[in-house]
């Protein structure tokens, strides 16, 4: 995705398109860093299942070949539902 947003910026604004060259090439890098410190801290976790609050973490757990559980969202009608947080903590356990 960063190749593709650089890509079409360069075809946009062809005067800066070094600047977003370099600048693509820095974010890929950090991103990299980040997947291998991620990986090295997994690594040595023997359970790859946890619990979210957000289903966006579901593509984090495909990445880790994980499982997230999610829990309840954090919207007003739903705080307080107790029984279903301790259902969910439950499943994540197992």
């Amino acid at each position: 995705m960063i190749e593709a947003i650089a890509c079409e910026m360069c075809k946009l604004d062809e005067a800066n398109k070094d600047i977003y060259t370099k600048n693509a090439e820095a974010y890929i890098n950090q991103l990299d860093e980040l997947d291998k410190q991620i990986s090295s801290v997994l690594d040595n976790v023997k359970s790859k299942k946890f619990i979210v609050y957000h289903p966006a973490f579901g593509y984090f757990a495909e990445e880790i070949e994980g499982k997230a559980v999610r829990l309840l969202p954090l919207a007003a009608d739903c705080i307080g539902n107790l029984k279903k947080m301790a259902e969910t903590m439950t499943e994540a356990m197992q």
